[in-house]
């Protein structure tokens, strides 16, 4: 039992340092713990001369207005406060997680680095359980300011007799570190052919796809800035239309503001939809379908874009406003998009459009002239797509010429 006893405490000790000492965790620690402190040394430098100048200014705001006996515990004021305090001690450990997310985004960036893929090859070799103890290693690494500041306020608690706070952030430390480790083991054990798709397209690859939700799928994977832009604007003017016109009795003209204002917001995406279908759809133009079949094709793409606003209109009790108001929000959208079939792509004249329709429109809905603009916009829509639809000539000179690969001189007669 004694030889057994002392055999099981010498691998303990072999075990200890050799996690330390293992090839892969000193590879993980050099190329990414150190490489985060290099990448970030400005912003970890920003709050250490920020504690040192907090540190001098207290000393000097002590030697001067406290009496000796209340130094230490003015010093200690702010991870007292800290410790003491659930409501803080949260938003603390939020700006923990923000640090660890940003980690991952490094971590995750330099693993794609083509000066980093043979770790996917060798890193990968040895054992899961392996590979998650360096890269625990290398998380703690990461967070051992965050670790240090937690053992500083475990060492405070302790003194003062708060407990549950400090032991509570040292755990979230070492959940952070697991969750972590967690998340660089399934990311460097994906397959190869994997590592280069976006994360929307990993989950929707075998999904349906029909040819009205081509370009939603492109907004969420390639347009995700622009698209929140334009949602978060859209839902602006819906609250801003419900609490401005709120002292209006008339619900049919404010909620027909509202929808010449949302339609309105999404004239960016109208743009990149037009610029889309130039580039990447024009095989569409070769099915043998309809232009009128193509014209509500493209009305449920917008219907679908625009399905958090239809949403907010299905919740309007009045049912006359759902179905007299929709089809000016569906016509006036396709309206604007055929006519960068007629302007070729060029933004400026867009907006100059786009600018003048939505005054001329509004205007008509102040003096209650929707019994003529929403049959004027849907046929206006109608006959603009029709005619211009299959216009070649819409088609940006630059646009046409990377969509063919044709890179001549393009000279139009």
């Amino acid at each position: 039992m004694e030889c057994y006893a002392g055999a099981s405490g010498r691998k303990a000790d072999r075990e200890a340092p050799e996690l330390m000492s293992s090839p892969l965790t000193r590879v993980l620690i050099r190329i990414f713990a150190l490489g985060f402190y290099r990448a970030h040394a400005a912003l970890l430098l920003f709050f250490f001369v920020t504690l040192i100048v907090y540190g001098l200014f207290i000393n000097v705001l002590n030697q001067t207005h406290l009496p000796p006996d209340e130094v230490v515990m003015h010093n200690l004021k702010v991870v007292l406060t800290i410790i003491s305090s659930p409501a803080i001690a949260t938003v603390v450990l939020i700006l923990w997680l923000f640090l660890t997310a940003k980690s991952w985004n490094y971590v995750l960036s330099q693993l794609q680095n083509t000066s980093n893929r043979f770790l996917w090859y060798i890193g990968t070799a040895f054992p899961v359980w392996r590979q998650f103890r360096s890269w625990f290693v290398v998380q703690c690494m990461i967070l051992l300011p965050v670790a240090g500041y937690g053992l500083f306020s475990l060492a405070t608690g302790v003194v003062f007799g708060h407990y549950i706070i400090p032991v509570a952030m040292l755990l979230y430390v070492l959940l952070l570190a697991s969750v972590s480790a967690w998340v660089y083991v399934r990311y460097s054990n994906r397959p190869v052919r994997d590592q280069g798709r976006p994360f929307l397209t990993r989950i929707v690859k075998n999904w349906s796809k029909p040819f009205f939700s081509l370009f939603l799928y492109h907004a969420f994977n390639k347009l995700k800035v622009a698209l929140v832009i334009t949602k978060l604007l859209s839902a602006g003017i819906m609250l801003g239309g419900i609490y401005l016109l709120a002292d209006v009795n008339d619900a049919l003209r404010t909620t027909a503001i509202v929808i010449l204002g949302v339609v309105t917001a999404h004239v960016v995406l109208i743009y990149y939809f037009c610029r889309f279908e130039n580039l990447y759809l024009s095989f569409s133009w070769n099915f043998p379908y309809g232009r009128m079949r193509m014209y509500f094709n493209y009305a449920l793409i917008y219907l679908s874009l625009m399905l958090p606003e239809s949403i907010w209109l299905l919740a309007k009790p009045d049912l006359k406003i759902l179905v007299v108001l929709w089809p000016l929000g569906i016509g006036t959208a396709i309206l604007f998009h055929s006519l960068l079939y007629t302007i070729a792509l060029d933004m400026k004249r867009f907006i100059y459009w786009v600018f003048g329709l939505f005054n001329l429109f509004f205007f008509m809905i102040l003096l209650d002239l929707l019994w003529i603009l929403i049959p004027g916009s849907l046929l206006a829509s109608v006959v603009l797509f029709y005619r211009s639809y299959y216009r070649k000539e819409s088609i940006h000179p630059q646009s046409y010429s990377e969509m063919t690969g044709n890179h001549r001189s393009q000279e139009v007669p």
